[in-house]
This record gives C-alpha cells, structure tokens and sequence, in this order.
C-alpha cells in the first residue's frame, strides 16, 4: 500500500469519518483532491478493485456517495510507517508525513525518521541536507516568483556574468570577456571555450540567443530585454546585442536569474544548466542536486544538495551533514539570522473591474499602522518599511496619518468583504489574519484566500477576485536589480496589480533609470519613484524581511548573498 494518494485521500476525509465510513460530494472531494471528477472517481474505482474501499457513488445530483473503508486508517498509517522504517524508505514517509494525518501518529517513529534521514547515503557521498518549511515551486527561469526558487537556478546554470555586490565589480562567467561602443548601444560577448551543460553538450552562441530569445517571450525576462533591437552570433563563441537605446547597465541585467544559459531548443520546465550544480531530482518535498564534475570554475565542495520537505516536529531551515554519527539536537545547530533585501508589502489592486477607491484606501492606510503590525506581530524583532530600501526606511521619519478620514465615510464598505490574497504560508497567513482582526475593529470586513504559485487562481483568478494583497518575494539577488525587478517584472504582483496609467508612468521613470550613469542621476530617480509609489496609493510598505537558519556546527564555509540565501559552493565540513 505505498500510493500517496490513497493516503491523501483518507487525509482528506478524516474529519468527517465514522467507523471507516464517510459521506462526501464527489465534486469537492475532487477540488480538494485536485483531480477532475471523472479522475476521482477513477481512483476511487481503482481502490475498489485493489480492496482498499467500497465505493457507494451518490445517486442522482444532490445526493452524496459513500465509502467504506476496509482498514482502519490509524493502523494503515502505523502499517506503512513501520514498513518504511524496516526498508529504510525515508521519502515516503516524509511524503505522508506533509498529508493533514494526526501528527502524534508519527511520534512513535519520529527518532527512526530522524536517524534515517541524518544517515549517511548508499554511495557514500558528502551530501549536505536542507530541511526547509514549504515546497519548492516551479524550477523554470521564465517562471520564478520566489527569491529561494531563484536562488536555486542560479546554482544549475549560469549567466553571462557575475556581479559582486560588495566590489560593485563584474567578473567573468560563461562569457570570458565583453565591450561595448561609447554610447552603449551595442554590446559584445566572448563565449569561454570548452563549457559543457549537464547534458555533456557544448556551450555556444547559439545556447546564448536561444535563452535570450526565451526571456523575451517571458513574463520574467520581457522587461530586461525591453530595448534589444537584435541579437546574432558572429561565430560559435561570439554573440552581439544591439539596443534601440543606449542601455548602460545590460551587464547587471544580464545577471538575472532568468538569463542563466540553457541548451537551445531545451524545455525550460526541466532544467538543464552549466552550474556547479545538476537537477537530479525535483519533486514537491524533495529536490536533489548534485555537483557537476565538468563545471568550468570552481568546484563544490560537497558532492551534493538535497532539500527536503518536512512536518512540525522538525526545526525550520535546519541544515546538516549527511554523516550517520551526527545527531539532530539542539547542542550542535546554531541559528542564524540573516538580513534580506527586498520589503514585504499590502498592494492594492487597481485593475479589478470595481477597484478599492482611494477614501478606503487611504482609511485601510490609517488603521493598518505599519509600527502596530510590526509591534504586536512580531514584537518588533523585524525592521519597519517606510521604502522599498532598507538604507531609506531607517532614514525615514514615519509619517504619522492625520485622521482625514472617519469610519462614517467608509460606511459603504461595513457590509461589502474585501478579498484579501496571501501566499498559502503559515507565517503570512498569520499576517492576514492580523489585518482581518484589525480592520474588524473598525467594522470593516476582509476574507482571506489563499494561492499558491502554481496554481489557477495566482495565473488568472487574483486579478478579479482579489482587492489587496500581501506579497514579499523579490527573485533577485542584487539590490538595484530587485528594485527594477520588483516593478517591472510581470511574474510579480506590482506589474500586475497597478493600473495602465501608472505602468506607464513606472516604465517612463524606469526608462529614465536604466539610462542614467551616475549614482546622483539614479539617487533622484529612486527618490522620484518611491514618491510616486506613495502618492498614488499603490502599496503599504510593511518590514524588511529576515531569513533564519538553523546550521550544524559542523558545517563551514557559510555565506550568505544580499537575499539571504547559502552560497552552496562554499560549504563544507
């Protein structure tokens, strides 16, 4: 009986379930399921053929059907467990253990879950282990909206060039070497020779105009590539970009995580790098990286990554090496705090057909107070934002709202709920939660709904259905690169929630922006966006955002990019 979705499904129906039997709607069942109902109720047929369940379809619309289950789900559960631990088969058991099944199930098994997954692998190979707290989405450059997501392509394949932000220096990558004519209107690359993809393949040109090409057609990469007039190889190793305008800042745009090179013709949804790292295997709790032995730089220093999803029992961002004597207590984790660039907001949407209007705009401003969010949510352990930049929120005087607005000019709104849509994350769902609470304070009403990435409503649905929304993830390492990211890309919600007239304004500006060369130049049109950011009530800033860690003191090497996330080459124990 080793069929996850078996056990998804008595997860599912385990609340209402009485003595192995339950009564449902095959149409909600198969919503939450996320199957059609003609494939729910094939697996329910299925079910019943392996005498799992007798399956009672209801007769007639209206009417529920039934099942009745042949075992008794407490001990199909410990059943299965006991048989993972005999076989060693962690993934299993990791995988039920992310079903809604009674956690205390597992606590008989907890100290062999984790013996089995701090034991050494069957090869023998130095892997490290992350245990991270959701699921990894999409690993596809032309679709990335989480800055971890990111973080991993960028360890699969590489972009033309790197940036070190503490330098503020470029340094080569795939390409050797690059110029550009003095009015930045034409830039060339050198293409290193001899660069193989994980797929034994050879980088070329033609690699670098197809991932190109790609972007943009992208709604991550269509605003990098804005100005590109043409592109063309000269050879197999050198490739030429021509700009409508001049475009001073392309070695920083090129370092963008949807510009990593891929093979031409390659199918973005499975990944295929020059990284020091491979995708082996990506599942929704497991992703397997292991280093690649032809990778042009600089080596790994661990054979691989691997990233696991795991329930509550265990600690958040715990990471450790896979060695079989190292125990996971808390005498050898060290937890770390790290800084992130980037802000977390509440954005308004301002393209749904009946919009929020600025009278209750400018009210939710008032009695969201960003000091109270920060104070009672996290007892102010998190900076405030009052911009985009952390430099700036700490130079920024909150500005204290004058009451230009009373709960009698917003008495319109007392019965009419507003759609509130949040990440489906515990910590941002308790952030929701927290402006339901205050705005019911004020006789306001907000509901909660929650998406995932990868899901329909994010794609389609939150523009119509949703009034605000709560957002944090900027993909983008760099600071300069993540504010431009952040407005423009239209992966993200900020392109996506602001109206026509203001992405032309926002484009206008950024246009502006990207032209510019000197840092006074690019200070002032900073200062010019942020104002109008705020003068068109297009967000409230809310906090910076921290990341936590628990590492192995065992582990060395660790450093951290401005995003805050491990640079995986570099560690080591």
């Amino acid at each position: 009986m080793r069929d996850p979705n078996y056990f998804e499904l008595r997860s599912i129906l385990h609340e209402n379930e009485k003595e192995n039997i339950v009564h449902f709607s095959l149409g909600k069942l198969a919503e939450a399921w996320y199957y059609s109902k003609k494939n729910a109720k094939k697996k329910l047929q299925k079910y019943e053929e392996n005498n799992l369940i007798k399956y009672i379809p209801g007769n007639g619309r209206g009417n529920l059907s039934t099942i009745i289950f042949h075992n008794d789900f407490y001990s199909e559960v410990h059943e299965v467990l006991t048989n993972c631990i005999e076989n060693k088969d962690i993934k299993f058991a990791l995988q039920l253990s992310q079903l809604s099944i009674p956690q205390e199930w597992f606590t008989p098994f907890l100290e062999e879950i984790h013996a089995l997954f701090n034991h050494g692998s069957e090869n023998g190979n130095n892997v490290l282990r992350f245990v991270i707290n959701r699921k990894i989405e999409v690993l596809d450059p032309n679709l990335v909206s989480l800055h971890f997501e990111a973080s991993l392509i960028k360890q699969i394949s590489n972009t033309l060039v790197d940036y070190n932000e503490e330098e503020d220096t470029f340094t080569s990558s795939v390409a050797i070497d690059w110029s550009h004519t003095e009015d930045f209107t034409k830039w060339t690359f050198n293409i290193r020779r001899n660069i193989f993809f994980h797929n034994e393949k050879k980088v070329t040109g033609s690699d670098v105009l197809f991932t190109f090409k790609e972007a943009a057609k992208s709604s991550t990469g269509k605003w990098l590539l804005s100005n590109l007039e043409k592109a063309y190889s000269e050879s197999e190793n050198i490739v030429h970009f021509i700009f409508r305008k001049p475009e001073p800042s392309f070695l920083k745009l090129v370092t963008h995580y949807s510009l990593v090179i891929r093979p031409a013709n390659s199918n973005s949804k499975k990944l295929i790098g020059c990284g020091p790292f491979m995708l082996v295997e990506s599942k929704n709790n497991y992703v397997y990286l292991k280093s690649f032995s032809k990778y042009f730089k600089e080596h790994p220093l661990i054979d691989g990554v691997e990233f696991w999803l795991i329930n509550s029992n265990f600690k958040k961002w715990l990471i450790v090496p896979q060695e079989k004597y190292i125990q996971l207590n808390n005498d050898g984790v060290k937890p770390i705090e790290v800084a992130r660039s980037g802000v977390a907001y509440l954005i308004f949407n301002k393209n749904k057909q009946n919009p929020t209007d600025m009278l209750l705009i400018n009210y939710l401003k008032l009695i969201f107070n960003v000091a109270d969010f920060v104070s009672e949510l996290y007892q102010a352990s998190i900076p405030a934002a009052y911009s985009y930049f952390y430099e700036l929120s700490k130079s920024l005087e909150p500005v204290q709202n004058k009451q230009l607005v009373t709960p009698s000019d917003v008495s319109s709104y007392i019965d009419k709920p507003l759609n509130l849509a949040v990440f489906n994350h515990p910590r941002l769902i308790q952030e929701a939660l927290w402006f339901k609470e205050r705005a019911a304070m004020f006789k306001l009403k907000i509901e909660i709904i929650t998406y995932t990435f990868d899901d329909d409503f994010f794609k389609e649905k939150i523009l119509v259905d949703a009034d605000i929304a709560l957002a944090m993830d900027v993909p983008v390492t760099d600071v300069e690169l993540g504010y431009l990211d952040f407005l423009l890309n239209k992966t993200l919600l900020f392109q996506r929630f602001i109206n026509t007239e203001q992405t032309t304004t926002i484009v206008s500006l950024t246009e502006e922006y990207r032209a510019a060369v000197s840092f006074e130049q690019k200070t002032t049109l900073i200062n010019q966006i942020e104002d109008y950011i705020k003068r068109e009530n297009i967000l409230i800033y809310l906090y910076h955002p921290l990341k936590h860690y628990n590492i192995h003191t065992f582990i060395n090497g660790v450093e951290f990019d401005s995003n805050g996330n491990i640079a995986l080459g570099k560690l080591w124990w």
